[in-house]
């Protein structure tokens, strides 16, 4: 029996060769016309999404557009569908964003206002003080760790995601039967 060494050494080489082969940037995708219905392209934009999501955020895309029935539409139109489809999505990512950012804000406020109040009962001297005061320590830090998590961990996948949307919109279309339609930053 190989030992796990060797067998890890044979992945790498496996991986290795996959990664001389596979073509980065560029997403390979099936329709069955060029004109899809809101339904289609929804699933679409879900694929796309999918396909992209390992690529480099720096870099662009290529979505290289395979049709069955070519005669029907365009790479064009198929291409401002998808942007068209794209744009509520950014639109309620963008809500998302300002939502976190606001309730963020506002457990830290709670967190701190309950944080003052822990200080001030500790510079009093009644009976149940201290543990009134231990308790709303730990309340506040549960309000301000909240705000933490929401501010930089919910609103950076927010934000990574929209991202993603964003590639997706200014993404290079083609077709190997008609050849490269490009959306650049201008359309």
């Amino acid at each position: 029996m190989r030992d796990i060494k060797e067998k890890i050494e044979e992945l790498d080489e496996r991986v290795k060769a996959y990664s001389e082969e596979a073509e980065d940037d560029t997403v390979h995708l099936k329709v069955s016309n060029f004109l899809p219905d809101e339904q289609e392209i929804r699933e679409i934009i879900d694929n796309l999404e999918d396909g992209t999501r390992y690529l480099p955020l720096h870099r662009g895309v290529v979505v290289v557009v395979e049709c069955e029935d070519a005669g029907t539409g365009d790479l064009d139109t198929f291409r401002e569908s998808v942007k068209k489809e794209l744009i509520p999505r950014l639109y309620y990512l963008d809500r998302d964003m300002k939502r976190l950012t606001r309730i963020g804000l506002i457990m830290l406020a709670i967190g701190a206002v309950i944080m003052g109040v822990s200080t001030f009962l500790a510079t009093m001297t009644f009976t149940a003080s201290y543990v009134i005061d231990q308790i709303l320590v730990i309340t506040s830090w549960v309000f301000i760790w909240t705000s933490v998590e929401k501010i930089f961990f919910e609103r950076r996948d927010v934000m990574y995601h929209k991202r993603l949307i964003q590639r997706l919109y200014f993404a290079i279309y083609s077709n190997p039967q008609r050849g490269s339609e490009r959306s650049t930053l201008r359309d």
